[in-house]
């Protein structure tokens, strides 16, 4: 009797411990937030994110502005992602605004990184890891990323 307890309490708990790692991979098709992203380029973006285990808010509205990313920190560090369409933020008018703005969001204590759709669509992955530098570097990368792991260690040392 024993034993057949001991199986059925292992095949849940393997049961439980498979839903919840399925669960937890990441599939773009039923997140709820990238279908905020207002293009593309700002999915694929976002899909990059998600991938590097974070979850970035999207279309997040600071004072009268949205962000296109928004990424918080434990320690209270956040960080607005803009994926700037060339068209539109390439004119002196666009800059001076976007300048503005830049301004009022670092004086809430965000840190704001620009990439324009030029870019991303010149090199994706170059753009990515200057994103993930930045992640890096104000300490937004989950633990468990292979450069956060780098990063403890050589801090333990």
């Amino acid at each position: 009797m024993n034993g057949v307890l001991i199986v059925i309490v292992a095949a849940i708990f393997f049961y439980v411990l498979a839903n919840i790692l399925e669960k937890s991979s990441y599939d773009p098709e039923s997140d709820m937030k990238r279908k905020q992203c207002a293009n593309n380029l700002e999915r694929k973006v976002y899909d990059h994110l998600r991938y590097m285990g974070l979850s970035p808010t999207v279309q997040e509205k600071v004072g009268k502005y949205r962000l296109d990313f928004a990424i918080y920190g434990n320690s209270g560090k956040k960080l607005c992602i803009e994926v700037d369409g060339y068209t539109f933020h390439n004119t002196p008018e666009a800059k001076r605004k976007d300048a503005i703005r830049d301004a009022y969001l670092k004086k809430l204590g965000w840190e704001v990184l620009r990439i324009s759709d030029r870019q991303l669509k010149g090199n994706l992955n170059m753009c990515m890891r200057k994103i993930e530098a930045k992640l890096y570097d104000m300490d937004l990368l989950p633990e468990g990323h292979p450069s956060m792991q780098l990063k403890l260690q050589t801090k333990n040392e």
